[in-house]
């Protein structure tokens, strides 16, 4: 196991705590002010135990995504220049690490930034392009390390971190085109890796990626894409059971892509959105096609899920899964009905018969017991509890509590808005 330690940025948690947070350019900030005497004390001892505890000959420091380099560091240092800062801070990490007998890595995104630094590197630092998503050329990451033979792993992304679903497809043709360019240019290996940014992820539903990023590598021909779903399903479970998972993931995937589309990016974010704020309203209108299409796919892949766990599948990896499918599922419901709602006001024009809009407005959208709004309650509540139980049965509690008020809030969203569909009156002429 290497350890992998955020050693400049990322390091909010850090200087939230009171005793640490003048370290940062910003008080409370993100990343260390390097020229900061205490921060050299406090890697010393933070490099000094972690390499203890790990055997690894290998020892990853991070010092990626340095958004307060270029902002506030560098007049925290005094005005140096942000890649002098830069680099002369991953030398003191660097020699810190190496007395301790390890060698190094880093994420590599500020050197393809800064280029002119890389000749500064130290013999034997290995370092760690990235990129998460699928490019038709990766040059432009792999290649500045590659022309000076600086030993590197390229790191490609399972998409999961703002997603209801990973994106199957997406992480696929990430790993496999920057695993082709690595190879093309001496890399020593991939490293696959997987971000929780959202902080909503159930990460076990991004298992089959893994598995892509783990297998990828190790065979001297691209993976078979066709038929991977099923070739995972039978690597993991019986033959019946694979028979069902096989099918749910092609259709987990499709309905990830196709409301990715729908909804313009990340799904997860727009799990939470308010669907009848007009401008998104807009384009839900442009979209409902996708949107059924989408809902149909998460339905088809729950219905394969509910197969597989009634055949004894292995509820550990199949239930987040199921999860994930019948999250979509809700993810398209609420986006559909708001165009349907909006619909209604629409078929009622500006003079409308009372009955009618009651009939639409009360019965049909506000009805206590099976109307649109109680549909998306009685969803909500049900898929919390679940969501709930997944994340036990893989995280601890931490921030358990602040994801599920994300669910509080949707759920009393739409209890108001049914309470003021049902306090509507429509009087007889007006």
């Amino acid at each position: 196991v290497v350890p992998c330690l955020e050693l400049y940025g990322h390091l909010h948690d850090l200087f939230r705590i009171e005793r640490y947070a003048d370290l940062a350019p910003v008080p409370h900030g993100g990343e260390f002010n390097p020229r900061h005497p205490g921060v050299a004390l406090l890697l010393r001892d933070w490099i000094k135990q972690m390499a203890e505890l790990f055997p690894s000959p290998l020892f990853h420091i991070g010092l990626d995504e340095t958004w307060e380099l270029e902002k506030v560091a560098s007049e925290a240092a005094g005005g140096v220049d942000p890649g002098k800062l830069y680099i002369e801070h991953f030398l003191n990490v660097s020699n810190l690490v190496r007395e301790n007998g390890k060698h190094v890595m880093l994420w590599a995104d500020i050197l393809t930034r800064y280029p002119q630094l890389i000749p500064d590197l130290p013999k034997g630092t290995i370092a760690v392009p990235w990129e998460y998503s699928p490019q038709k050329d990766f040059t432009r990451w792999v290649g500045p390390f590659a022309k000076l033979h600086v030993p590197m792993v390229v790191a490609s992304g399972i998409t999961c971190y703002n997603e209801v679903v990973p994106d199957f497809y997406r992480s696929f043709s990430n790993i496999e085109g920057l695993l082709a360019s690595g190879r093309e240019n001496g890399a020593l290996g991939l490293m696959n890796t997987g971000w929780t940014d959202d902080a909503q992820v159930i990460y076990r539903m991004s298992l089959p990626a893994m598995a892509f990023g783990s297998v990828a590598p190790w065979q001297s021909v691209p993976v078979d894409r066709e038929h991977y779903f099923s070739d995972y399903a039978l690597t993991l479970y019986p033959p019946a059971v694979a028979a069902e998972v096989a099918p749910a993931l092609e259709a987990l995937a499709k309905s990830q892509q196709t409301f990715t589309a729908a909804l313009g990016g990340q799904t997860m974010h727009h799990f939470w959105d308010d669907p009848l704020e007009p401008a998104r309203l807009k384009r839900l209108q442009a979209h409902q096609e996708e949107l059924h299409m989408g809902r149909l796919q998460a339905e088809d892949a729950a219905e394969h899920l509910y197969r597989a766990l009634a055949l004894k599948g292995d509820p550990a990896t199949l239930s987040s899964l199921l999860l994930g499918a019948r999250m979509l599922d809700y993810l398209g419901m609420k986006h559909i009905y708001a165009v349907e709602i909006a619909g209604f006001f629409d078929r009622l024009g500006s003079n409308p018969r009372r009955d009618l809009a009651n009939l639409l407005l009360r019965t049909e959208v506000s009805a206590q017991d099976h109307g649109f709004l109680a549909d998306l309650m009685d969803t909500l509540t049900e898929l919390r509890e679940s969501y709930r139980n997944a994340w036990l049965t893989e995280y601890t509690p931490y921030r358990l509590e602040s994801a599920l008020q994300r669910w509080n809030e949707e759920y009393q969203y739409w209890r108001a808005l049914q309470d003021r569909f049902q306090n509507f009156r429509l009087e007889e002429g007006g």
